[in-house]
């Protein structure tokens, strides 16, 4: 095997062990010229604080994990090889690995994530249409979670746009959650890209999510809130795009309406910019863009 494919099976074999978490994996990375090195080396846990117990079953086990990736069209990227995006190589929080199922070559892209309620109204779908199919006009990757709702309409446009979308989903691929979605995870795997930071056999859970939101905070250029509540996983996602120091921006909602309360805060709290014109955004995004549209709430749309 190579040394990147024994790398990627070392970092499988982390994930497998418990209580090593991204921060200790990046600390052996840091440590050893290649991170199955750790193994080998008594001295280990002196090394490396925080450290737990190795076993070099997990290393089977992991070795096991990585021969089945390619009879599923997965593929692994990690900080070993440097072939994630640059802000992976700066924040101990993220991933130090991902599974890719699509077009790989999407990833590096720039991308805007798009993201929202489970529950949303038309005004939301709507809005998210526009935006959707004035990106990928522009020729910029939407990214979004597969979520219900929003990011279901986001994918969804920007695939019939005849545009590229990644997926970043919160359990491993043997699951195509939410069920509701499978026709369209089968679709962005065939012509986008899906993302996960996960393990395969990874059941999706609400722990999970949190993580998830990062990454595709991570993978954004931008992050856009279309359409939130006041709680809600979108706003975690726009607080993970700070603490990255990536743009938040908000499209305003109607003040009578619950599922408009998240952005409406957003935009009044000064932790996102306010979206009045579509057109403008994408134009702010890519300078050439020549796409005529008075304002979000002209009577074109």
């Amino acid at each position: 095997m190579e040394k990147i494919e024994r790398a990627h099976i070392a970092l499988i074999s982390f994930l497998l062990t418990d209580g090593i978490g991204y921060k200790t994996i990046r600390k052996i990375l840091a440590t050893y010229e290649h991170p199955e090195d750790v193994y080998k080396d008594k001295q280990c846990y002196l090394k490396i604080k925080g450290l737990k117990k190795l076993s070099e079953k997990n290393l089977i086990r992991a070795e096991k994990v990585y021969n089945s990736l390619g009879k599923e069209n997965i593929k692994t990227v990690s900080l070993y090889e440097h072939s994630l995006p640059d802000v992976f190589e700066k924040y101990d929080f993220l991933p130090p690995l991902l599974f890719l199922k699509g077009r790989e070559e999407i990833l590096h892209k720039k991308g805007v994530g798009i993201v929202g309620t489970r529950r949303n109204t038309m005004y939301g779908a709507r809005i998210t249409k526009h935006l959707t199919e004035t990106l990928v006009s522009a020729g910029i990757t939407v990214i979004s979670g597969l979520a219900e709702g929003i990011d279901t309409v986001a994918h969804k446009n920007c695939l019939e746009a005849g545009g590229e979308t990644i997926a970043v989903i919160g359990s491993g691929f043997n699951y195509k959650y939410p069920a509701s979605n499978k026709k369209l995870y089968e679709e962005i795997a065939e012509k986008g890209l899906l993302v996960s930071e996960f393990l395969p056999n990874t059941k999706p859970s609400a722990g999970n999510f949190p993580l998830r939101n990062n990454t595709l905070a991570a993978l954004s250029y931008v992050i856009v809130v279309s359409e939130s509540y006041e709680k809600g996983g979108a706003l975690i996602t726009a607080k993970a795009a700070r603490k990255l120091n990536k743009k938040v921006f908000a499209i305003p909602g109607n003040l009578e309406q619950e599922a408009s309360l998240g952005c409406n805060k957003l935009i009044a709290e000064g932790k996102a910019e306010m979206i009045l014109s579509i057109s403008e955004f994408v134009k702010s995004l890519k300078p050439e863009y020549n796409y005529t549209q008075k304002t979000l709430f002209s009577q074109k749309e």
